[in-house]
């Protein structure tokens, strides 16, 4: 916000003054062109660079498909699948342009199938709109999620569990784990527009969990419109079933007084339990609600917990409720009302006397480690309990330097070495060096290396004798703090083992550390499993240099075939090329189907181009493959066996079910017959 103030004169003795004030929204801001560019190439930038991490980390295919990754809408547009549908719910305005037209005579076939999940998909979005649901219902005809007059519904796989994570390639998601289905996933969202939609369009579509999900997620209005309609659960519910205690018990703990008071009004009191009314004790309007209506009373027998939860709510009056009305038993509530500053329940509760002594013993500490210097001198005017060196020794591992000053000045207790070895702060190791005398260990070195505090490190070694151990180096290099490695090298300060090499590459660090380990501390890698968690971790710098520099008969030895496996499991084409061409080891029997199973093509063309093929490996049996371009160069190559084919991919996967189905047509007859004979029993 800015002001302008504009002096004019309307006279000789007469002075206007205006200020203008003007105001700075978001809006105004986005709407520059220049800044605009800035703050979406930016989330570009972000985007790819955790598209990358994910993709060295080896994650399938799936995986992927799951990472919020920004997508430009042209590239939505492309996605297979409808995804653009599914996955983005993109308005109708957007996906028109790219949807073939709808026919009135859809045959259920792969890709009706495909659109019938997308559009289910749709529904449970919660980006979903109405205008946009009935719009892609015109262009497929063929949506209906509703069972037919036989009870039976011919495409149910295309309905079922529509909110389980999307799986690229997978339409069927289901399984028997999952309770409830396209409804109850619709009112989880609380599309209440589009469950309108369609229960009026489909009445035979089936209910069941909308209710208690709608319940659970707090969206009254959707209750409310299934009031007619019955939604029955498994034998878990009560009162015909609609609702579970789980959704009451969620719903109270979610705050949704609304629907706490619609149930209870509406004689669906034996859902109410002492387990609603704990998950209720951080919202005291409920909790009081239940505390008042309800007629059992036995839940408030065992009370343990009520005042403790009033406590974290940091509600006041919700504390003084529960103490006058349910128990008087604050639990481990004293310790959180200090450490999270609440000073008028500390003072309600002392002043009540409640807790014994044991209540308030780590009240002090908690104050101290989140660095309420109000909250302590509190305590320490009006309790006795807490009096030790813990305070201090909290105070200086979490940097509170006026609380480290205020307790040297006002308390005796003191603190222990572990004061400076955990100093998170050099203004609190200067302090207690020049005004305490506990001193320190060998540990203050170690823990400075192991944060990379290298200015604690060079005050500890110049005013102080403790040392440090071996470990301060092993810290420091774990940690990729190579300035501190520089350092305790170059003042001979500590020790290292034969394992730092091996260390420094099994935790990715940098190459300079590399270097300057086998350089300067002259120790080499021995662990093959560093090598195979390099190329896990996509280092090629690591690896070629190792390859350079430790490639003698006496570090043959961490060279293995296991080396080339993770770098075709975590995705690294450039480590398996140049470990192809420049050593021998290879890679195992598994590699190829690994590459498949996450639907890279490249890696695969590559493995059967250059090793594979030599050896005449083909994918094992249960490599699931979501992939067409993969599954079709597997099949042309004769690298997938064609017996195992309908083990390869999920049920469900319609796309790929219609990609096999058209490779029947190939001229092969072995393949033929297979394929055909498989698809004429399903």
């Amino acid at each position: 916000m800015t002001n302008t103030t504009i002096t004019t004169f309307t006279s000789i003795n007469t002075i206007k003054t205006t200020t203008t004030t003007t105001t700075i929204t978001f809006k105004s801001v986005i709407q520059s062109e220049y800044i605009r560019r800035l703050i979406f190439n930016q989330v570009g930038l972000i985007s790819k660079q955790l598209a990358s991490h994910v993709k060295e980390k080896g994650k399938t295919e799936y995986d992927q498909s799951m990472i919020n990754t920004s997508l430009k809408g042209k590239d939505i547009a492309k996605l297979p699948r409808f995804e653009m549908i599914s996955r983005f719910a993109m308005p109708w305005n957007f996906i028109k342009h790219y949807l073939s037209s709808s026919s009135q005579n859809d045959d259920v076939n792969a890709e009706t199938k495909i659109r019938l999940f997308a559009i289910s998909r749709y529904c449970a979005h919660q980006n979903a709109t109405l205008d946009t649901l009935e719009h892609l219902v015109e262009w497929t005809p063929a949506f209906n999620p509703q069972q037919q007059q036989d009870g039976k519904n011919n495409n149910k796989d295309c309905y079922r569990h529509v909110r389980k994570p999307y799986r690229a390639g997978v339409m069927n998601c289901g399984g028997p784990s999952f309770k409830y289905g396209f409804a109850s996933d619709i009112a989880s969202v609380g599309n209440i527009d589009i469950l309108r939609y369609l229960v009026t369009r489909y009445p035979n579509i089936n209910l069941a969990g909308a209710k208690d999900n709608a319940a659970k997620f707090g969206y009254l209005s959707i209750m409310k419109l299934l009031e007619p309609f019955k939604t029955p659960l498994s034998k878990q519910g009560r009162n015909g079933g609609e609702y579970t205690e789980n959704a009451v018990s969620d719903a109270a703990g979610n705050g949704s007084f609304d629907i706490i008071e619609y149930l209870f009004e509406n004689g669906y009191t034996s859902l109410f339990s002492d387990y609603t009314l704990c998950r209720a004790n951080s919202h005291f309007d409920i909790f009081k609600y239940l505390v008042e209506n309800l007629t059992d009373k036995s839940y408030l027998k065992d009370a343990d917990g009520y005042l403790e939860g009033a406590i974290s709510s940091g509600n006041l009056d919700f504390v003084k409720y529960v103490y006058f009305n349910v128990t008087k038993d604050p639990g481990y509530g004293i310790d959180k009302a200090a450490e999270n500053g609440f000073i008028e329940i500390i003072k309600f509760l002392h002043d009540n006397k409640v807790g014994k002594s044991e209540n308030w013993e780590a009240a002090m500490s908690h104050a101290v480690m989140n660095g309420d210097l109000s909250m302590v001198e509190w305590l320490h005017h009006n309790r006795t309990e807490s009096r030790t060196t813990n305070e201090m020794d909290y105070a200086c591992s979490y940097g509170h330097i006026s609380i480290v000053e205020w307790l040297h000045f006002n308390r005796t207790e003191g603190c222990t070495t572990r004061a400076m070895d955990y100093a998170k702060t050099l203004e609190i190791v200067q302090f207690l060096h020049i005004n305490r005398t506990e001193g320190a260990s060998a540990n203050a070195i170690d823990n400075a290396s192991s944060t990379g505090n290298l200015d604690i490190i060079k005050y500890l070694y110049s005013n102080r004798t403790e040392g440090c151990t071996p470990r301060a180096m092993v810290y420091a290099i774990k940690n990729n703090h190579i300035n501190v490695v520089k350092f305790l090298y170059e003042n001979k300060i500590g020790q290292w083992t034969e394992e730092v090499m091996n260390q420094a590459i099994t935790y990715n660090c940098s190459i300079e550390m590399i270097l300057f380990i086998d350089d300067k501390l002259k120790v080499g890698c021995t662990s093959p499993r560093s090598v195979e968690t390099a190329a896990k971790n996509g280092r090629l710098d690591i690896i070629q240099y190792l390859h350079q520099h430790h490639n003698t008969s006496s570090s043959s030895s961490i060279w293995t075939s296991n080396i080339m496996d993770n770098a075709v499991e975590y995705g690294h084409i450039n480590i398996v090329k140049y470990l192809h061409d420049n050593r021998s080891e290879g890679c195992g029997k598994k590699a190829l189907s690994s590459a498949a199973g996450k639907g890279n093509l490249e890696m695969v063309e590559f493995l059967y181009e250059n090793i594979v093929n030599q050896s005449n490996d083909k994918v094992t049996p249960y490599t699931y493959i979501s992939n067409i371009p993969v599954m079709k160069y597997l099949l042309d190559n004769n690298i997938i066996d064609i017996k195992y084919i309908f083990h390869h991919y999920y049920s469900g996967d319609f796309e790929m079910e219609a990609f096999i189905k058209k490779y029947g047509q190939h001229p092969n007859k072995k393949i033929k017959n297979i394929i055909t004979t498989f698809f004429g029993k399903k």
